[in-house]
This record gives structure tokens, C-alpha cells and sequence, in this order.
């Protein structure tokens, strides 16, 4: 039976979860799971026209999967799991029953995000419970259409096994976390890691680019150093990367010291392997502006999107340039910069505000919301009270950072100071999930040993 005509053509065509989609050249949000998922595909299809890059390992039994759904509830949320029993879930598994429907899929929606701020823990565990439960019912649903429009069972049983170990493996992964280290340095470390993780694990190549997007300020610097010392070291290289940079001031020349251009050269491209003209950065010197701009999103369109966009932050919540009351769904733009950020900004420029720029060239929060993932570094006792309207309070267009709350795939990463504002509970609960953080560092990956 032919794959690119038969039964399992009009499934892959038509199914999405979340952002991965079945399709014949595995487009998705994230490039990674949907090497994943296809590899277990083409281990059983024979007809499916894909050649895995990873190896993967599905699971024998169903009761194998029920424990590892079981013991990936319990990494996520603790004890507050221990009301989940193991029936519930082999019945998620192997239940022939109907679909959810969308009324009961908004129930769950609204009962999640209707939580008050004086329920108590227990509460809030259910509610947190209830979030896995739905996770589980669209597992369900995508192995059952698996199951039933395969006339193979054996086959669409042994894909099932393996599909389910990866849905139960990744369930975290679709939600935002919060990764909280001692102090700056750890921070910087796990940040660059993490990077240099997803770099790898993509297998970037000719043709094949990991596309980053960049920031500048103070923040990034520990991570940028860390980064180039994995570079010197033999375990990471940018030859296939592509960047594209936040913003940049309109007006200062490109070599003055204080452009983005400048910041970029001497902080980490001049200390990597990375072609220059991979290297993406806005021209604040641009004839036409808008033309510019317009230019730099096309370019990131071309590039296939951002893989990872790395971000940092103002006190004041702001994105880039995208400061308090900037549109959430803006693009890149020319921006006039607040009074405030021009203040800031002084120090850098002998604190003569005439030399200080007064315009700047940004992406858009809109521009940013479209990688495929986004981390956000958050370091300091000054940005405490930005960290908490970003993560513990509703998406508000006066914090900028606030509207990744709605991203897919957002990580902020901060230290200690940084948590100053936050709720007890709530520090408690992100520091209780580090081991499962940590597992996205820990091996560090290296280049070395892919080749």
C-alpha cells in the first residue's frame, strides 16, 4: 500500500497536536520531535519516505507506558499527582470510548486558567492534574486514529507502543517553565547549555541550518562566554547556525562602540566559527527604514523561522524594544525609544543625553512569539518585579515579557534575585521540578562525539 496515497496520508494531512503535524517532510514547530515521531513511523511504515536520524526505542508493554506516564506526572507536579491513579491511565491508553468533545475540551481550558489566588494547594494540584489529563486524552486520540484507520494491527500496535513512550516523555515539554539557578554565573551556564544542547541535537548541516535568535545588553554576556569556551573546546560549532539579533539604534554608525553590531563582533562572533553572512543584525543606517525592517522579517521567513529565540529584559518588562504598551502582536519596526530607556542608556554614552539615540530599529513581540521556542534570561534584584507580571500575573500589553505566557515553548531562566517578587509557592513549586529541568542540560551534548 502506498504511503503517499494511502490510509495513512489523509491521517498525517489532517492530524495536529499542538504544533507537531504528520507530514511528508515533517514540518513542524519543533524540528526535533518530529525527527522523533517520524523515526518511529519509518521503523513500522516501510512505505513512509523518511530516514531517521535518531534512534528510537519503543516500549513492549502497555503497562511499561502507563508507569512512564505515571512517573512523568510525578516529575512535573510531585505529590500533587498521587490522586492519579494507574487505571486512569491505561484506560486513557487503550480506551476505544468517544472523543473528547469541544465542550469538554473548554471545561478543562477554563477550569485551568480560572483558578483564584486564594485556592489552596490542593486545589490547585487538581487543577494542575486536570491539565495532564487532557494532555493524555489527546495522546489517546492520536494513537486511536492510529488504531483504527490501519488495517494492520500488528503494525499500528507496535507504532502505538513507541508513540505513546514519546508523547509521555515530552508532556512537559509543552508548557512554560520557569528554571531557577543560585546566582548569575549558574544562570548564564545552564542558558548556554541549554543552546548548545538544542544546537547539537538538531544536527545542523549544509542546507540544514539551527536558526538562534540574539540579544544584547548586559544578561547575555555569561552565556555568550560560556558559549564560546564550548566552541574553543571542540564540543560546539556555529559553521551551520544562522542568527538574527533583537535590534539595533538608529543613526549610530556600525563600528561605533556602542552599536549592537559592535556588541555583537566583540562579545561572540569574532570568538566563533560562524559565517558573517549568517549573521543577522538590523541596520539603523538603512536609507529606507521600513524597507529594512520589512527585509529582516522576510530574511528570518527564508531562514525557516527562528529554532530558538534567546531574549532578555528591561524592569520595566520590555522585550527588544518593545517597551510598556507596545502591540503584542507587532513586527519589526522603527521604534521611538521612552524617555526612561534614554536615561538608562546615558551611562553607555559619557551620560551626555545628546548623544544618546533616541530611535531604534526592533523586532516585533509578534516577531518573537513565532519561534518555534523562546528562553528568557532574567537575572538581578531589579528585574524581580518584572519576572513576577511576566509569569504570575494575566498577559498585559504595559509588560511586554508577560505575552510569552502564551507561548507554546517559553523557559525563563533566572537566578535567585530575580525571584525576589514571586509567591513562596510558587518558587517552590519551578525548584521542585529541577531535576527535570536539569535533564535537558545534563549530559552536556558535544560535537566531538556526533562526528
Amino acid at each position: 500500500m502506498s504511503f503517499s496515497s494511502g490510509w495513512f496520508d489523509n491521517f498525517r494531512k489532517h492530524f495536529n497536536l499542538h504544533n507537531v503535524k504528520f507530514t511528508g517532510e515533517c514540518a513542524s514547530a519543533d524540528h526535533q520531535e518530529a525527527e522523533l515521531i517520524s523515526a518511529e513511523l519509518a521503523k513500522n511504515y516501510e512505505d513512509y519516505d523518511y530516514k531517521p536520524q535518531q534512534v528510537f526505542n519503543a516500549d513492549e508493554t502497555v503497562h511499561k507506558e502507563v508507569m512512564e506516564i505515571m512517573q512523568m506526572a510525578r516529575n512535573i507536579g510531585g505529590e500533587g499527582f498521587s490522586d492519579l491513579e494507574e487505571t486512569e491511565v491505561e484506560e486513557l491508553i487503550n480506551s476505544h470510548q468517544e472523543e473528547l468533545t469541544e465542550e469538554e475540551f473548554m471545561e478543562m481550558h477554563e477550569a485551568t486558567n480560572n483558578e483564584s489566588e486564594d485556592e489552596d494547594e490542593q486545589e490547585e494540584q487538581k487543577l494542575t492534574a486536570a491539565h495532564l489529563r487532557q494532555n493524555l486524552h489527546i495522546i489517546e486520540k492520536v494513537i486511536r486514529n492510529l488504531m483504527e484507520k490501519d488495517p494492520n494491527t500488528n503494525r499500528s500496535l507496535t507504532c502505538k507502543r513507541g508513540l505513546t513512550s514519546f508523547f509521555s516523555c515530552k508532556l512537559f515539554t509543552i508548557t512554560m517553565r520557569l528554571v531557577i539557578l543560585d546566582d548569575y554565573d549558574l544562570a548564564s551556564e545552564w542558558a548556554a547549555k541549554y543552546i548548545c544542547n538544542r544546537i547539537i541535537q538538531f544536527k545542523p548541516s549544509q542546507g540544514r541550518y539551527f536558526t538562534l535568535g540574539l540579544p544584547t545588553g548586559s544578561t547575555p554576556l555569561g552565556c555568550y562566554k560560556k558559549l564560546i569556551e564550548y566552541h574553543k573546546n571542540g564540543d560546539l560549532s556555529f559553521k551551520y547556525v544562522k542568527t538574527f539579533n533583537m535590534d539595533e539604534y538608529v543613526g549610530l554608525p556600525r563600528n561605533h562602540p556602542e552599536s549592537y553590531h559592535s556588541y555583537m563582533w566583540n562579545n561572540f562572533f569574532k570568538h566563533i566559527d560562524i559565517d558573517p553572512n549568517n549573521a543577522h543584525i538590523l541596520d539603523g543606517n538603512a536609507l529606507d527604514l521600513q524597507a529594512e525592517c520589512d527585509a529582516f522579517e522576510k530574511n528570518i521567513e527564508e531562514a525557516g523561522g527562528i529554532d530558538l529565540f534567546v531574549g532578555g529584559i528591561g524592569p520595566d518588562g520590555h522585550i527588544a524594544f518593545n517597551e510598556p504598551g507596545s502591540s503584542l502582536a507587532s513586527r519589526t519596526r522603527l521604534k521611538t525609544l521612552a524617555m526612561d530607556t534614554i536615561l538608562a542608556n546615558a551611562k553607555y554614552f559619557d551620560g551626555d543625553l545628546s548623544k544618546v539615540p533616541t530611535m531604534a530599529l526592533t523586532v516585533g513581540v509578534g516577531t518573537v512569539m513565532d519561534a518555534r521556542e523562546v528562553m528568557i534570561l532574567i537575572t538581578g534584584a531589579h528585574k524581580a518585579f518584572a519576572l513576577y507580571k511576566a509569569i504570575e500575573e494575566g498577559v498585559n500589553h504595559m509588560w511586554t515579557v508577560s505575552a510569552f505566557q502564551q507561548h507554546p515553548r517559553t523557559i525563563f531562566v533566572c537566578d535567585e534575585d530575580a525571584t525576589l517578587e514571586l509567591r513562596v509557592k510558587t518558587v517552590k513549586y519551578f525548584k521542585g521540578l529541577m531535576h527535570v529541568h536539569n535533564k535537558l542540560v545534563d549530559p552536556l551534548y558535544s560535537m566531538k562525539e556526533e562526528n
